[in-house]
């Protein structure tokens, strides 16, 4: 994780260094203030991604709900098997979603059995938010079968400091608590 970090902010980082090499100093070249632009967004990068990768680490590791194995992913998929019926799951769902905070919903079909949910964090913890995704099965008149998904809201997001794993954990601990099958 702290590679594919470093490696995505040594791009970003070299290209603004370079661009700021370039300026301040024209008369040296474009080779050089690239050559510039490389060792500092280097230096700068390992920097910027241990400080983030330490605070994703710390946020990970504060939440009770949290399992090693998940620990440095942002994607995560659950699938529970609910004894309940189709509409009463559907309900469910939308109920669960004000335990997590602050969010929307951008969708909601009872027809196709799926809703989908954006949690909005604070610049410094989460720009862009949380995407939680219910899509729901019916297998009979008495059970219905739910998939979970959560993911960071921007797909290149690499660390989201345990947003993600905190909302999908804490859904899954919920329904368990009212008596789901696995």
């Amino acid at each position: 994780m702290y590679v594919k970090l470093w490696v995505r902010n040594i791009v970003f980082l070299t290209i603004i260094f370079t661009i700021i090499h370039y300026v301040f100093s024209p008369k040296r070249g474009l080779l050089r203030a690239i050559l510039g632009g490389v060792i500092t967004g280097m230096g700068c990068s390992g920097i910027v991604s241990g400080i983030y990768l330490s605070r994703h680490i710390e946020a990970v590791s504060a939440s009770p709900y949290v399992e090693v194995e998940d620990a440095f992913d942002v994607y995560h998929v659950r699938n529970v098997e609910l004894r309940l019926p189709y509409e009463e799951t559907f309900d469910l769902c939308i109920k669960l979603l004000d335990t997590i905070g602050t969010h929307k919903i951008r969708e909601q079909n009872f027809a196709t059995g799926k809703i989908v949910a954006m949690t909005y964090r604070d610049w410094w913890d989460n720009v862009f938010g949380t995407l939680i995704l219910f899509h729901m099965k019916k297998i009979d008149a008495e059970r219905t079968k739910l998939q979970i998904v959560t993911k960071p809201v921007l797909p290149t997001c690499i660390v989201d400091k345990g947003a993600a794993l905190i909302h999908i954990k804490k859904i899954t601990a919920l329904l368990e608590e009212m008596g789901s099958s696995h």
